[in-house]
């Protein structure tokens, strides 16, 4: 299995880090003030939409917490050494860049999802951003910003319901919708997968640290929580996806 499958959900932990701050959501284009996870507190009336399916959850916890701790000791480790020996324009350059790739395959989903407004979006974020060699992004300072969206999103625009929650080594937690996007569609039509071994090999760790070093902020709030982590992270995980599909459906994504 390749690197990049390995990375692109390693850190379950994400889901938690979502709910708490609405930076993500800013990132993908939705503020932190409008994000659905962070000001939806259901009621009688949508409790049942909010429950997750968990036939799995011992698996499902002992995976989540070889995760925690391979984070813990390796990862976070080797985060944190990149934060400090890299300057933050030139994290933001990486970062930049990472997202200039994937703008094209954004672009796909976001037709087959039927949302023309976010296909032209996307398309003019490519033009523009080649200018700034995709380390700089021009785009957003021209008032178009950065989005993103994958294939188990554009499988939930079309109906297909979320299913069961999974974690699985090094992968993560998500549902299996999304798993399955991911391991079928998503890396195989990824740019970096049709790279030489070695340079992809060095665009998924680079990519995958650039997403840890995301989370840095939140690991405090984390380590001192005194509610179910578990299933914080699952909820959080499942429902912010649930919350994204039906943007995309409404089109206000």
């Amino acid at each position: 299995m390749s690197c990049r499958l390995l990375m692109w959900r390693w850190v379950a932990l994400a889901g938690f880090a979502l709910c708490l701050s609405g930076t993500a959501a800013a990132e993908d284009g939705v503020s932190p003030t409008e994000s659905p996870v962070i000001n939806h507190m259901p009621d009688a009336a949508d409790e049942a939409d909010d429950v997750v399916s968990d036939p799995w959850e011992p698996f499902n916890r002992a995976m989540f917490s070889f995760n925690k701790k391979t984070d813990q000791w390796v990862v976070k480790p080797v985060t944190k050494a990149y934060v400090k020996v890299l300057p933050e324009f030139v994290q933001t350059g990486i970062g930049n860049f990472i997202m200039y790739l994937k703008t094209p395959v954004n672009m796909l989903y976001f037709a087959l999802q039927g949302n023309g407004h976010d296909f032209g979006a996307e398309t003019a974020r490519l033009f523009v951003n080649t200018f700034g060699l995709g380390v700089y992004d021009l785009a957003s300072q021209q008032g178009i910003p950065m989005k993103d969206t994958n294939f188990g999103e554009t499988m939930g625009v079309w109906g297909i319901g979320d299913g069961p929650y999974v974690v699985l080594p090094f992968l993560g937690g998500d549902s299996l919708r999304g798993t399955t996007g991911l391991v079928a569609v998503d890396y195989p039509v990824s740019i970096e997968s049709h790279f030489p071994v070695a340079a992809r090999n060095t665009a998924t760790g680079v990519e995958f640290i650039n997403r840890r070093r995301k989370l840095l902020p939140f690991d405090q709030a984390i380590e001192q929580a005194s509610f179910d982590e578990y299933e914080f992270v699952r909820d959080g995980i499942v429902n912010r996806e649930r919350a994204r599909v039906q943007q995309l459906k409404d089109g206000r994504y």
